[in-house]
């Protein structure tokens, strides 16, 4: 028997940004459609906004969806190709679990168990990456990524933030541990 679901009112919330328009994506999975038709939808809303445009990328833009690389190479545009100002982008469990398995050394063999698992979604990227370098037994490594991907695109996966903080607001993937002091937390 399906169960009731009461839906409130929306309740503005107090965002006070520094007079910026924030436009926040997370967790395309993969979804280079899906996310090629956001960002043609945030350019337009940014033309018609005033005052700095800032897009804040929050993570888990990579697996799962059919087309990963696609999504990374749109992510990896800069501000002038969707209409902001400025991008911030925030890593996510999955762009984690990727480039621990990317770089190899003692945690990698666990990382690429989860990452590449069929929940996590990860194996679908290493095949998208070994199609495109026409290499099926290619190791998942910063050399394949590089070669898929690029340079620039391998840096910036490689520099992301953990958080963003801007005015009241604070933009993080997944969340914060309920209960503890956010700033400490952050600095864990």
């Amino acid at each position: 028997m399906p169960v009731a679901v009461e839906v409130s009112s929306w309740t503005p919330a107090p965002f006070a940004l520094d007079g910026k328009t924030v436009f926040a994506v997370g967790d395309v999975h993969g979804c280079a459609d899906h996310l090629q038709s956001l960002l043609d939808t945030i350019q337009t809303l940014a033309g018609e906004s005033t005052g700095p445009r800032h897009l804040v990328y929050l993570g888990d833009l990579i697996d799962r969806g059919p087309d990963t690389l696609g999504v990374l190479r749109l992510w990896a545009e800069g501000p002038q190709s969707h209409g902001v100002d400025q991008i911030d982008r925030i890593i996510g469990n999955h762009e984690i679990l990727m480039l621990l398995t990317l770089r190899g050394g003692p945690l990698a063999g666990r990382a690429g168990a989860m990452w590449q698992s069929e929940r996590m979604g990860g194996a679908k990227v290493v095949d998208e990456m070994r199609a495109v370098a026409h290499d099926s037994g290619a190791p998942p490594s910063y050399v394949l990524a590089r070669t898929t991907l690029g340079q620039r695109t391998l840096d910036l996966l490689l520099t992301q933030r953990s958080h963003l903080r801007l005015g009241n607001t604070l933009f993080v993937h997944g969340g914060l541990a309920g209960g503890s002091d956010p700033d400490a937390f952050l600095r864990r």
